[in-house]
């Protein structure tokens, strides 16, 4: 998976119907190359599993238009309370959303 290839430390995931928030912890790459490299994880998911959105918009040689935005939408977090703070929300955010809570492997308590 993702994290396991390149160690990223993620704090918190909710995985909403059109949209994710992650809490990421610094990393030698940037947020915007996490992100991309999720990205691309992902699609490669949803595709083996043809669960892809637009598995049915195939061009001929073979391209399949992306699920993904073109960026992210990053903050930076510098201390503590911000960093709990944060987790709190994005752990809550399911239930905005009308799902159920959320509980990922790959999540590292702080």
């Amino acid at each position: 998976i993702a994290t396991d290839e390149r160690s990223y430390i993620i704090h918190a995931c909710c995985i909403g119907h059109d949209h994710a928030h992650l809490v990421v912890a610094r990393h030698e790459r940037t947020i915007e190359q996490i992100a991309r490299h999720l990205k691309s994880k992902a699609t490669m998911a949803l595709t083996r599993s043809d669960l892809h959105p637009f598995r049915d918009l195939i061009a001929p040689e073979g391209t399949i238009p992306t699920p993904w935005s073109g960026g992210c939408w990053c903050v930076f977090i510098d201390a503590r309370a911000h960093l709990n703070s944060a987790i709190s929300y994005v752990d809550r955010h399911p239930t905005k959303e009308g799902l159920l809570p959320q509980n990922w492997n790959f999540v590292t308590p702080v």
